[in-house]
């Protein structure tokens, strides 16, 4: 290769930069035309981990789709980033210990907001990382009981339908100091506060008849769960996403060939790939190729 004649011709577009990745692009082609493997070339935000940066975007590790409900959307939780659920690092936020929630669950809350399509979970998330935040979640297995509420108190008048609930049970109110400095007695205080109980009792009584209806146990517990869940960043996500990618592959391929043939996936010849090879090759060297 003719070095000086190859610099001079990629150095002609240097004036045409307009940024650092630009820059990493060109001498990633200029190496390149040495033809030779195992040489490359990284760019500091290759090297700078997105991890170490305060205020970063955070993930939580899944795809979701929006869900139109009466009464308010939800996301639908519709794959998870999983990895080694035993170790912080390469597993997803929400595939670990517990978290409990799986495929099919509903997201309805994040931080204490409820979620709207007009607003993604990403948005939501900008500059989470790293900290804790508040996900509320209906599991996968009461996500029909969910639906059925939302649309009975859609049909109710929703949170307005409630107060009106409300609002027609008769409640006693404590009368204000009559003239002449006299106070309400004591007796009359403990009517009142029995009328507000009877009041209470009417409404929970009114709200157990409409829950029987669709067949809604309120001793089974509360329908929707709050966990605090540690945002991902860009290293965690990537190391979930290798893990899962080896796992689908290989279990691609023993289906394909009806576990005749293994996969180990090596990725490099450092550190990382001996341990993958020491992690795979036990569990498929016992197969025919």
């Amino acid at each position: 290769v003719d070095w000086e004649t190859t610099c001079d011709s990629y150095r002609a577009v240097l004036p045409r930069l307009r940024s650092r990745s630009d820059l990493s692009d060109l001498l990633a082609e200029l190496i390149a035309e040495l033809g030779v493997s195992h040489v490359n070339i990284s760019s500091p935000e290759d090297d700078a981990d997105e991890d170490e940066t305060q205020g970063g975007q955070g993930h939580l590790g899944l795809k979701a789709s929006w869900q139109d409900l009466e009464g308010g959307g939800v996301y639908r939780v519709d794959e998870l980033l999983r990895g080694d659920v035993w170790d912080v690092q390469c597993s997803g936020p929400l595939a670990r210990p517990g978290v409990g929630i799986t495929e099919g669950a509903y997201i309805v809350a994040l931080n204490r907001k409820r979620v709207c399509q007009d607003v993604s979970l990403d948005q939501m998330l900008a500059s989470s990382f790293p900290r804790e935040v508040f996900l509320t979640y209906v599991p996968a297995d009461d996500v029909q009981t969910f639906e059925s509420l939302q649309t009975m108190f859609a049909k109710s008048g929703g949170v307005d339908g409630f107060r009106r609930l409300c609002s027609k049970q008769p409640r006693s109110t404590q009368p204000a100091a009559q003239a002449g400095g006299k106070k309400t007695t004591k007796s009359k205080k403990n009517k009142g506060r029995g009328s507000g109980k009877q009041a209470d009792a009417g409404i929970e009584k009114q709200l157990n008849a409409m829950l029987r209806q669709i067949n809604v146990d309120i001793d089974d517990g509360p329908l929707l769960r709050t966990v605090r869940v540690n945002t991902a960043g860009k290293a965690v996500r990537r190391n979930a996403g290798l893990r899962d990618l080896v796992e689908r592959n290989g279990q691609l391929v023993h289906e394909a060939s009806n576990n005749r043939v293994g996969y180990i996936h090596v990725p490099d010849t450092e550190n990382l790939g001996f341990a993958e090879f020491y992690r795979y090759f036990t569990r498929e060297c016992h197969r025919e190729a």
